[in-house]
């Protein structure tokens, strides 16, 4: 498989054919492209997830998945659940993360999202489902899909505490402490949550 990770403002500089064959050179059987999540690389139409700003109308999976299996190609669309746009937190403030102090960690023009929440839950749900069935794309790439993304220092929400509590008991630390029971048991909640969205992500794709 080999991995393509663009830019936004990459796009002008795809040429369909020739990436193709430079895929083919690489005598690769599949290749990864950008799909959706922070922005689309396609024309989505999905409201609030926005279109790369290179495409200028172009659509790189409507370019490029035809012409990939009519060469024998898979592709894989790759997802970014890491973060979203801020203008998202006016209606939906619980997808994002939050510090310690209750603030969201911003990007850019994005802010940091949660991965118990609903934006890795339901909207990375509705890219996927998007993606597989207007494009017949092969398969998943999951990039970013975990907490802490961007060098950030742990999600802090009320979901996070909610859920944390509810599985195990305790308030979530807010303090890291190797030697402390309660952290270690919040690090391997964040891996089970992680792999809880794995499992979710799965089912999404199979019945996509």
């Amino acid at each position: 498989v080999l991995l393509i990770n663009l830019r936004e403002g990459d796009e002008p500089r795809i040429d369909p054919d020739e990436l193709i064959a430079e895929v083919e050179g690489f005598s690769a059987t599949a290749f990864c492209i950008n799909g959706g999540g922070i922005v689309a690389f396609y024309q989505t139409e999905i409201a609030g997830h926005p279109k790369s700003a290179g495409l200028n109308g172009r659509d790189l999976l409507a370019e490029l998945v035809p012409r990939a299996h009519a060469r024998g190609l898979h592709v894989l669309a790759r997802i970014d659940p890491s973060c979203a746009p801020q203008a998202l937190a006016e209606k939906h403030p619980d997808w994002f993360a939050r510090d310690r102090d209750g603030a969201y960690y911003p990007v850019n023009n994005f802010f940091v999202t949660c991965p118990n929440a609903g934006y890795y839950f339901e909207r990375m749900a509705e890219v996927v489902r998007e993606m597989l069935t207007r494009f017949d794309v092969d398969g998943i790439w999951n990039n970013q899909g975990k907490f802490a993304a961007w060098d950030t220092d742990g999600c802090y929400c009320d979901t996070c505490k909610s859920l944390f509590k509810a599985d195990s008991g305790h308030d979530l630390p807010l303090a890291e402490d190797w030697s402390d029971p309660v952290w270690l048991a919040f690090n391997g909640w964040r891996y089970r949550r992680i792999a809880a969205w794995v499992a979710h992500m799965h089912g999404v794709i199979e019945r996509a």
